[in-house]
């Protein structure tokens, strides 16, 4: 396991180029994301499928298989490469709305679009920088399952202690090698719409930081380049921009999950030493409350509701 944690931190970096404010993968890497217009990449993170990697198998095998939708027909995957951050997916975003016209062209149906997590907001940017025509041609609605809207607490592990992944397998300070280089970490981390100037998001020793800091948690992480994609991502996420869909905010119910990171030593680039505070996380909570409601929904009078099942797209 540490041979393939090695391999793939190698592999995945990303190197910061501050002329174009963008990122590439490193001299002899090419990325394919694999899987796109099908379910099968989304279903299982691994191509051997081992049970560790399951991601979205039970949901398509339990709910859409017996309720009649069909593999590659009107149940459909578009995954992307989630290092990167919506400035970054130009191309990704292109692929998206040909895909989506050619659903509705070979089921004569309008879309679903079901998002989770980071796929939320990503739905989100796409769809607030199409038409209203082609919306309205196109689109039923957006599920959104567990958007985080609004950042995610977690995202700080990318920069301090590596993400933990489901079940903490792999080597995370190994694994935040490549994480500190994703722009999509910084996309993610905690927006002062929902952290108060005065909320502790970490603490290490003596020194506190919020959402309202960044710079200085940059700084004392010695990260100029994750600092500069936080600037670059930090208004992408245009919670006051209507959607222009239905849009269906769908969010779980007392699941503990961080809500700061706290360190007995100042040194916050080490495994964590003490138990994180667990609460029901707000970014799904409150956030969801403020894009579903009319904060961004009130620029737009929705028709009755959908009256036919529609093929669905997963990102």
């Amino acid at each position: 396991m540490d041979t393939y944690v090695d391999c793939w931190d190698d592999l995945a970096k990303l190197k910061y180029d501050k002329q174009t404010r963008t990122t590439r993968n490193l001299p002899g890497v090419q990325t394919r994301v694999p899987g796109f217009g099908n379910t099968t990449t989304l279903e299982y993170l691994t191509p051997d499928r081992c049970q560790y990697s399951s991601y979205m198998s039970t949901m398509i095998e339990t709910v859409f298989l017996p309720l009649g939708y069909k593999r590659g027909v009107d149940l459909r995957g578009a995954p992307y490469d989630f290092r990167k951050a919506p400035n970054e997916m130009q191309q990704y975003f292109e692929n998206l709305r040909e895909h989506i016209e050619e659903m509705y062209h070979e089921t004569s149906q309008k879309v679903l679009m079901l998002s989770h997590s980071m796929g939320s907001n990503i739905a989100h940017y796409f769809l607030i920088h199409q038409t209203q025509e082609w919306k309205d041609r196109h689109i039923e609605a957006l599920v959104s399952v567990s958007g985080a809207w609004g950042g995610a607490v977690k995202a700080l592990q990318g920069f301090t202690t590596g993400y933990e992944l489901e079940g903490d397998i792999f080597d995370r300070l190994k694994m935040r090698e490549a994480e500190e280089t994703f722009p999509s970490f910084a996309y993610m981390l905690p927006s002062s719409l929902l952290w108060g100037p005065e909320e502790a998001i970490l603490q290490s020793g003596n020194s506190t930081f919020t959402a309202y800091t960044y710079k200085e948690f940059f700084e004392a992480l010695n990260l100029e380049d994750g600092y500069n994609m936080y600037l670059d991502t930090r208004d992408l996420n245009q919670y006051d921009v209507a959607p222009g869909v239905f849009l269906y905010c769908i969010t779980g119910n007392n699941v503990r999950t961080p809500e700061g990171f706290f360190f007995l030593e100042n040194n916050f680039r080490t495994v964590l030493h003490t138990a994180m505070a667990m609460v029901t996380e707000p970014s799904t909570r409150e956030a969801s409350t403020y894009v579903c409601s009319g904060k961004v929904l009130r620029d737009r009078k929705f028709a009755t509701r959908p009256t036919r099942t529609p093929s669905t797209s997963i990102s």
